[in-house]
């Protein structure tokens, strides 16, 4: 009916009845799981039906394709996924020394030039900080310092 008409109390009362339906189902498989729990003794063999479940091996890993052969019993399969995982997760060569050396030329080289590039740059006045700090909007979130933007706006100042 929801999907045709698409109202939302529709699909409220769907899901309620569905959480409902959910809940009663959970009950139901409770109460017959305690009820064979219950009714279980060692007389007539239903211990041991029930506890067999519990004593199986609930999933086998299968037959694996390794490099060499195909890998059946537990100890090659082990062995196959070890080398698996051998072959997928090797050391890298963490170093170069051609890349080391340009690395290292291209920061030197950096180093050196940054402090000429940033003297090229007249120093900001006190007005255009004051218009930046106009600027700013009231409902942002504060930064890493924790200062607001309505503290900062309300921050005296003065006009030079």
């Amino acid at each position: 009916m929801f999907q045709r008409l698409r109202n939302p109390a529709l699909k409220t009362k769907l899901n309620q009845l569905n959480k409902r339906i959910n809940k009663l189902n959970d009950k139901i498989e409770n109460e017959k799981y305690l009820d064979t729990l219950t009714n279980v003794n060692t007389y007539d063999g239903t211990f041991w039906n029930f506890t067999s479940s519990f004593k199986r091996k609930k999933s086998n890993i299968p037959t694996l394709k390794g490099p060499a052969s195909i890998a059946q019993i537990n100890l090659e399969k082990a062995n196959c996924i070890a080398d698996s995982l051998e072959n997928q997760f090797q050391l890298n060569e963490l170093h170069d020394n051609d890349t080391e050396t340009i690395v290292g030329n291209s920061v030197r080289c950096f180093l050196n030039t940054v402090p000429n590039h940033f003297n090229d740059f007249p120093p900001t006045n006190n007005n255009e900080i004051i218009n930046c700090i106009k600027k700013l909007n009231k409902n942002k979130a504060p930064g890493y310092d924790g200062i607001n933007n309505k503290i900062i706006l309300n921050l005296p100042y003065h006009d030079y």
